[in-house]
């Protein structure tokens, strides 16, 4: 985790002060947040309809547990 860090913290550090400020903080998780939604669409979209119905959000959850 460490060199990944080292790796993209320019990407992260937009104002390049050598610190996470709030408003970076919160772009770094909507981002991860959006690879990872992204990334459950693609498994488990079983129509490739992009669009999570009741059986397939089923599949993802038991996947999950």
């Amino acid at each position: 985790m460490y060199k990944f860090g080292q790796k993209y913290w320019h990407l992260v550090d937009r104002d390049n002060n050598g610190s996470l400020d709030f408003d970076e903080f919160k772009d770094v998780w909507v981002g991860l947040a959006a690879v990872h939604s992204e990334a459950n669409l693609q498994m488990f979209d079983a129509y490739k309809d992009r669009i999570m119905d009741a059986e397939e959000i089923k599949a993802l959850r038991a996947q999950s547990k």
